[in-house]
């Protein structure tokens, strides 16, 4: 990688600069990725590639290289401007529109836990790598929601209360699967995956500084995005590095992780 590569929350900021909460969860992603330094061969399938900002991202540091197909189920209008891949693709996961042994990598950010029928998912990622192809994905792990604040405090004071917030926290959230970190290696193992690692991310103390960057009165920032204030945005982006800079410092840190990096590999035959 170049020496003049900026740190991830740099890039995390200047691309989500109107999203505090979304940069400050981006930069530990990004921070996960220069751990594992995953082996990503081209081409590669982003599957659920949303706006495509996180793979422009990831293009910029060198972990996606070569030709790139983002794919989703929503409208791509945002992932084209975004200019990070090659190709795109609106379709679902459960049906990818691809031959077999399509690519020799497929990544998958967030996206998982949200699709209805998980396992229809997997089936379709593993056909479509060659034999050998790798499988990156980012997910909640059964920790997330119990973090949040507002759940552990409800939960101490009415365990009823506490329940029905985390359920509409997760409906919110899209989080359909909420699998411990073993019951994610055991279904990819059902569908014929050997997993190569895992990196759990997203620490107790990350998710309650990420809980109170999704505070409504943050939505503020969202503002930076109109025209006419964009001589504004330079300042805000430093301004933005500085606070979460100052947030990413642990403290009291617990080992119990919300989210997890997880990296299979397809078998062969």
């Amino acid at each position: 990688m170049g020496a003049q590569l900026s740190s991830p929350l740099r890039s995390a900021t200047d691309a989500y600069y109107w999203k505090p909460m979304t940069a400050y969860f981006c930069a530990r992603e990004l921070e996960v990725y220069e751990q594992a330094s995953p082996q990503l061969n081209a081409p590669v399938l982003d599957l659920g590639c949303g706006n495509g900002l996180l793979a422009g991202m990831l293009r910029c540091r060198e972990h996606l290289r070569g030709r790139c197909v983002g794919m989703d189920v929503v409208p791509l209008r945002e992932a084209r401007c975004a200019g990070a891949y090659d190709d795109l693709c609106q379709a679902s996961g459960e049906s990818l529109p691809f031959g077999d042994g399509s690519f020799a990598s497929v990544v998958s950010h967030s996206v998982m836990s949200a699709v209805p029928d998980v396992d229809g998912a997997l089936s379709e990622v593993h056909r479509v790598l060659i034999p050998g192809g790798r499988f990156l994905m980012t997910v909640p792990t059964d920790r997330f929601t119990a973090q949040l604040p507002v759940v552990r405090i409800l939960g101490k004071l009415a365990p009823r209360a506490g329940r029905a917030a985390a359920a509409r926290i997760e409906r919110r959230l899209q989080h359909r699967q909420a699998f411990t970190v073993a019951e994610w290696r055991e279904r990819l193992c059902a569908h014929d995956f050997d997993v190569e690692s895992e990196h759990p991310f997203f620490w107790t103390h990350e998710i309650r500084t990420w809980s109170a960057l999704a505070n409504p009165c943050m939505r503020v920032c969202g503002l930076l995005r109109v025209e006419w204030l964009a001589p504004l945005r330079p300042v805000w982006r430093a301004v933005c590095r500085t606070i979460l800079g100052r947030l990413s410092e642990p403290f009291g840190r617990t080992q119990s992780a919300a989210y997890v990096m997880v990296l299979a590999k397809r078998r062969d035959g």
